[in-house]
């Protein structure tokens, strides 16, 4: 019998967030390329990439350019404490908050103070 495919196997798993992430990616912006410029970054360097990327743009539009250099500016400060000069995704991942306010598909802001 041959296996069903699962959401997993298609093409759009890339784009597939998982719940204890984010909600949903149903408006089609994939949280995987908004990351990878989150990646390496430190403090606003990169800003101006961030402005050309559509994925990155439509986040900057949606949260504002100010917060998002927040955002990374936060994410710059937990790295230094590891002594490390650049941010990781697993910067991203261990500060959740920033997940769920720069990903541009989710309907919902956290602040920085939460």
């Amino acid at each position: 019998m041959a296996k069903k495919p699962t959401r997993r196997d298609t093409p759009e798993a890339v784009c597939y967030c998982r719940k204890t992430a984010v909600p949903s990616t149903r408006h089609g912006i994939p949280k995987a390329a908004f990351l990878k410029f989150l990646h390496n970054m430190q403090n606003n360097t990169g800003l101006e990439e961030l402005r050309w990327n559509k994925c990155a743009s439509v986040a900057l539009q949606k949260v504002g350019e100010d917060y998002v250099k927040e955002v990374l500016r936060k994410l710059s400060l937990i790295a230094a404490v590891d002594g490390r000069i650049t941010v990781t995704v697993r910067d991203v991942y261990s500060y959740e908050y920033a997940i769920y306010c720069v990903i541009p598909c989710l309907k919902y802001r956290i602040s920085p103070d939460e």
